[in-house]
């Protein structure tokens, strides 16, 4: 009786790692990399911007740039994950 109840025990706990760990970490990986892809797309952007306005001779505020680069890297990477759902 005691190897069926440690083969039930084996198979629940199988199931429920499965089911509650490893698919939670395959979806936090996915966000992670959303996320790393939305920074770089945003640094890229913001580079391209910034060599823009250097030859141009127009100055940046840093302080400014940075606020705005960020908020705008998470209404982008928000709109991703809603889209998900």
């Amino acid at each position: 009786m005691t190897v069926l109840k440690e083969l039930l025990f084996s198979l629940v706990y199988y199931s429920a790692v499965h089911k509650f760990i490893l698919e939670r970490k395959q979806e936090d990986m996915k966000h992670l990399l959303k996320g790393a892809a939305v920074a770089a797309v945003v640094l890229a952007a913001l580079m391209v911007i910034n060599v823009f306005c250097n030859m141009h001779d127009i100055h940046l505020d840093q302080t400014a740039t940075g606020t705005i680069s960020a908020v705008c890297a998470m209404l982008f990477y928000h709109g991703l994950i809603r889209n998900e759902k």
